[in-house]
């Protein structure tokens, strides 16, 4: 830029003065950064803009008022691994109708992450089958489960680019009185993103950083420091950090909190004989049955779902499911989880999610699985959730990514 004959004038029109100190750093350079934070793209970004189009139609056409949407999301079972996102019933008409002017909703991120999941349960007696405007959402779904599903395979990447197009086109269509925002545009380089970085879940962007700042907020909010609160909340996290690195038991890599439970012998448990087999330990040892257990954060407890193996392990290539129905902490480092698995019966499309049932009795079936924590396909745990269908009985769970 120095070099350029016009270079004051560049200068003026750009803004630009100089190098970039981060151009020092041998893995940096501005013009080859393919680094986009999704939280703020989508989740803070596109998917309220585009909620908040949706059901504006939907108010304005007469499917329902606002009063029912907020009671829908108030009373909707979302089960134990979901409640803490449950989705803030505040949606006003004034605020819908200003959608084109005003993109943002009053949720947070990880209540966005739910409602986008959900909103096809709460509406599925209301909007028929095949509205055009669920499918802009429900492809907007598609293109999220692929950007943070936890590992890709290349065949499943070459997808995502045309879902992007077929929703640019799609929304062009249905709201044509509606501008892109510029994380549109975000969009439209998220497979090369994803194709030089890998998937955007193992790049947190700003997830984690707002996580260790959400505990700071708090505390500001409460110790009472109207002169030098940077220098308290400084102090707070030395004390924090001090207790954790003074600490000779605690491992940052392997932190595993149990909650409740008891001790028993290897050989007086149902599956003795697969723990001997196959976790190195002896009938005679003890290991603990914990109510609950974290591992790294994720909170484990009988009756919730998690992924035992993804469609590509299957012979028909679809995932496996399972009820956790026991839980042990074996050498006080690996968790097994004791799984029963339930069949699915076949995927929803209209509402993205798979309708499983049960195979057996827990104990008794021959589908029942143990398997450590470190070895699920994704660490994360899920609930099973009901539409409001008329006659639908069937039980759904709902994944956060893809899984083929």
């Amino acid at each position: 830029m120095r070099d350029h004959p016009d270079s004051a004038q560049v200068r003026r029109e750009t803004g630009l003065q100089d190098e970039c100190a981060l151009h020092e750093s041998a893995y940096f350079h501005v013009t080859e950064n393919y680094v986009f934070d999704a939280m703020h793209d989508f989740y803070e970004g596109i998917v309220p803009y585009e909620v908040k189009l949706v059901l504006k139609h939907y108010v304005q056409i007469g499917l329902f008022d606002v009063d029912f949407l907020n009671r829908r999301i108030h009373s909707f079972a979302y089960g134990i691994t979901e409640v803490k996102n449950k989705p803030s019933s505040n949606f006003t008409l004034s605020g819908l109708q200003n959608a084109l002017h005003d993109h943002k909703l009053k949720q947070k991120s990880a209540q966005m992450t739910l409602l986008l999941r959900a909103l096809p349960f709460l509406l599925s007696d209301k909007v028929p089958d095949n509205d055009a405007h669920m499918r802009i959402l429900l492809l907007f779904s598609d293109i999220l489960s692929i950007v943070f599903v936890p590992k890709i395979h290349a065949g499943t990447l070459a997808t995502l680019p045309i879902l992007i197009r077929e929703h640019s086109a799609m929304f062009k269509e249905l709201f044509p009185e509606a501008s892109f925002i510029n994380k549109h545009h975000h969009v439209e380089h998220y497979p090369l993103f994803m194709k030089k970085m890998g998937p955007a879940a193992t790049i947190h962007g700003c997830i984690r950083y707002e996580g260790k700042h959400h505990d700071l907020a708090r505390h500001g909010s409460v110790c009472c420091n109207f002169r030098n609160l940077p220098k308290t909340l400084a102090r707070v996290v030395q004390i924090v950090q001090t207790r954790y690195w003074g600490d000779p038991q605690v491992s940052v890599w392997d932190q595993i909190e149990v909650h409740g439970g008891e001790k028993r012998v290897v050989a007086d448990l149902p599956f003795c004989n697969e723990l001997v087999a196959g976790f190195e330990v002896n009938a005679g040892d003890q290991v603990f049955l914990p109510n609950t257990v974290e591992v790294r954060g994720t909170e484990y407890r009988r009756n919730v779902f998690v992924l035992i193996r993804t469609g590509m392990e299957t012979e028909d290539s679809l995932p496996i499911f399972g009820r956790i129905v026991d839980i042990f902490v074996v050498h006080s480092t690996s968790v097994v989880l004791v799984v029963n698995e339930w069949t699915i019966l076949y995927f929803e499309e209209s509402l993205r999610s798979y309708a499983i049932h049960e195979q057996g009795d827990s104990v008794a079936s021959n589908r029942t699985t143990l398997v450590l924590t470190s070895d699920l396909p994704d660490y994360r745990t899920m609930s099973t959730w009901k539409s409001f269908r008329d006659g639908d009985a069937n039980i759904y769970v709902c994944p956060r990514t893809s899984f083929f």
